[in-house]
């Protein structure tokens, strides 16, 4: 059982998943190949997005899209994951995989 400091109560700390890429960026273009992957089940997270965004069914959905890296000024494809629920805008975007760089 997991306590609200992020421990096992063996005393374990436990696994922290963070983005594979802590990026600053804008998406340039419209998010493709859209899939579902699961719903949220973090209870701390289905509220902190119900908190902020309203009241909902939250999914988590993963999709491809052209992004610009605010530091490097480049232009990436990647696949990026994101939150969304229905009738609600999509939110809580995170870079997972950079799928190839584009030279415009």
């Amino acid at each position: 059982m997991i306590n609200s400091c992020g421990k096992y109560g063996n005393g374990k700390q436990r696994l922290q998943l963070m983005p594979l890429f802590k990026i600053d960026f804008e998406i340039l273009s419209e998010i493709t190949n859209i899939t579902l992957i699961g719903k949220v089940k973090n209870p701390g997270f289905r509220a902190y997005l119900n908190r902020k965004f309203g009241k909902a069914a939250w999914h988590y959905k993963k999709g491809n899209a052209k992004i610009l890296d605010k530091e490097t000024q480049t232009v990436w494809r990647v696949e990026i994951h994101f939150c969304q629920a229905h009738g609600k805008a999509k939110c809580h975007f995170r870079v997972k995989y950079k799928i190839e760089r584009i030279y415009e």
